[in-house]
């Protein structure tokens, strides 16, 4: 006789971030996110998870890494959104660097992260690279990605 446990995955609260003002697009979410992840020495990948009035639910830190990168799986990604029962995404990066122009690696990134999520029923609204003081939007410049 096997003995088969059952698996049990629970959604955690962390630490809050703080905004006066509702989420409405790309730049509410860099200037939210801007301060903090100005703060950051190591890359850090965050996923916003939003609800189907694309309000904000929560939000995840998908992975930790070093000064210029920061491994993870998709899935790691989409596993909070699945948890909040979130519609939609937005994805963010920091470049410890300062500088938020993307990388190769990132069209690729968020070319993979749109194709999953469609997948899931989970829409990707947007991945922001955050600078110093500056913030790259896939949305806002490509569009015909999303």
């Amino acid at each position: 006789m096997y003995e088969i446990k059952e698996a049990r995955i629970q959604l955690r609260e962390g630490l809050p971030l703080y905004s006066s003002k509702a989420i409405k697009g790309s730049k509410d979410v860099a200037k939210l996110l801007m301060s903090e992840m100005a703060k950051l020495d190591r890359e850090n990948i965050w996923a916003l998870n939003l609800d189907n009035k694309l309000k904000v639910i929560n939000y995840t830190v998908v992975a930790i890494g070093s000064i210029d990168s920061a491994p993870y799986r998709n899935a790691d990604v989409f596993k909070a959104a699945i948890l909040s029962n979130a519609k939609g995404i937005i994805l963010a990066h920091n470049h410890p660097s300062g500088d938020p122009e993307p990388s190769k690696y990132d069209f690729e990134v968020t070319e993979s992260l749109i194709a999953s999520g469609k997948l899931l029923g989970i829409q990707v609204l947007d991945h922001l690279v955050i600078g110093n003081k500056k913030y790259y939007s896939f949305n806002e410049e490509h569009p015909e990605m999303f």
